[in-house]
């Protein structure tokens, strides 16, 4: 997998071109939760972005394989690239940064209405 990190770019694109395999430019800049916008444009390549939802325990939220977790505060998203529970990519970091994600990390834990983010499956 490649991974694109840019601490001066969209971190929503470069977490969409790793799963993807395309380069950040390719894809939209569009918001995360204009699904509508979002989906058409990743159905050129046989794609679509599904929401995750919180559901049961955290440990029984987190889907496997890779997903891009939504974090942040307030009105202020971050995306990155997680595994389970595993932050697997951060763009906003040149070394990608990996870590752990804790349930407070996440923008859903200050809206409820937001999905913990979107998993990319084959249409």
């Amino acid at each position: 997998m490649q991974g694109w990190t840019s601490p001066d770019s969209d971190c929503w694109r470069c977490c969409l071109a790793s799963l993807t395999g395309r380069h950040p430019t390719e894809l939209l800049e569009a918001e995360p939760f204009d699904l509508e916008e979002q989906n058409r444009h990743l159905a050129r390549w046989g794609r679509v972005l599904v929401p995750v939802w919180a559901h049961g325990t955290w440990a029984e939220s987190y889907p496997a394989g890779r997903w891009i977790a939504l974090l942040g505060r307030g009105r202020e998203l971050h995306a990155v690239l997680a595994e389970r529970s595993e932050v697997i990519l951060n763009p906003a970091f040149r070394d990608g940064r990996p870590g752990h994600l804790w349930p407070d990390d996440f923008a859903y834990v200050g809206n409820d209405s937001w999905p913990l983010g979107f998993v990319l499956e084959e249409v």
